[in-house]
């Protein structure tokens, strides 16, 4: 995950206002395929979130097999945290 995003996240869920502590665990290999992986194997329970970025939609282009699904897996949009334009 590139230290951007994983500040992003750091500031989200430090936010008093959220009313409970947060654990982040940062899975920094495989394109981002690692810590989406553990995401997709957590338990639907609410207590789970992942920070993806634009690998989430272009890994599925670059390797045969990943660990998850983007398309048909049970993801949900919660927030976006930021949009960034790559090409001026």
């Amino acid at each position: 995950m590139p230290e951007a995003t994983r500040q992003l996240a750091r500031l989200r869920t430090s936010a008093p206002r959220l009313g409970q502590p947060f654990y982040v665990e940062n899975l920094p290999a495989g394109a981002g395929n690692v810590g989406t992986a553990a995401a997709a194997r957590a338990q639907a329970d609410g207590y789970a979130a992942v920070v993806v970025t634009s690998s989430f939609w272009i890994n599925p282009g670059l390797y045969a097999k990943l660990p998850y699904d983007p398309i048909r897996a049970r993801w949900a949009k919660v927030i976006e945290l930021a949009k960034l334009k790559a090409i001026d």
